[in-house]
């Protein structure tokens, strides 16, 4: 089906809960049955084998691995000037939909640059807003980045009511904008709606 507009999409995360890492590879090649450009830039060291295998075998995705560490670490550096390098190199993106705080934060420079739609799908309410006691500095830090970058994003897309529902009470998802989406559904199904959702995005940061 010939599209009005394709839109080039990059999806960059550093691990992925299991449901949704068994629905991804179906998603990604929902979107481009119907003419979008799909890009995934992920951490293989989070990632199964399997889900490696069923990536490599989507039609026309390109895919790149780039290390990404599990909280903040020095070795952080060069990612998002990576994540620039990537999005130049392929004339630029539509939508950037991070997984997680620490790839938001990594990617969130990139998007700017490029104009992008900036979608952020945070990890688990449960574990974003877990009082940590053994840190409070490190949950002072971690919960002061998670207001500020959430404000920034034009998106937080919830992976499922539930999660959303429970953010209400958090400080750092208070009156920003927000979605759901259950990616429990048929991959399918769940990039029709996906799609939706980034066209919204798009239309409200071209105005």
């Amino acid at each position: 089906m010939e599209l009005e507009r394709k839109y080039r999409i990059l999806f960059v995360f550093n691990h992925l809960n299991k449901q949704f890492e068994e629905i991804f590879p179906e998603i990604c090649n929902g979107l481009i049955k119907i003419g979008h450009d799909v890009h995934v830039i992920y951490s293989p060291q989070n990632i199964s084998e399997e889900f490696e295998i069923k990536l490599r075998k989507v039609p026309w995705i390109n895919a790149k691995k780039l290390l990404i560490a599990n909280g903040f670490d020095t070795s952080w550096a060069d990612i998002p000037f990576a994540i620039r390098r990537y999005i130049k190199k392929h004339n630029g993106m539509d939508v950037i939909h991070s997984f997680g705080l620490c790839c938001g934060v990594l990617s969130y420079p990139a998007g700017v640059a490029s104009q992008a739609a900036i979608i952020n799908t945070p990890d688990a309410v449960v574990s974003v807003v877990a009082k940590n006691t053994s840190s409070i500095l490190k949950r002072f830090i971690n919960d002061n980045i998670s207001y500020v970058f959430n404000r920034l994003c034009d998106l937080i897309l919830f992976s499922s009511q539930v999660d959303k529902t429970n953010s209400a009470d958090d400080i750092s998802y208070r009156k920003v904008a927000s979605d759901f989406i259950d990616f429990a559904e048929n991959g399918d199904e769940v990039s029709k709606k996906l799609l939706e959702i980034y066209e919204n995005a798009i239309a409200t940061k071209r105005k």
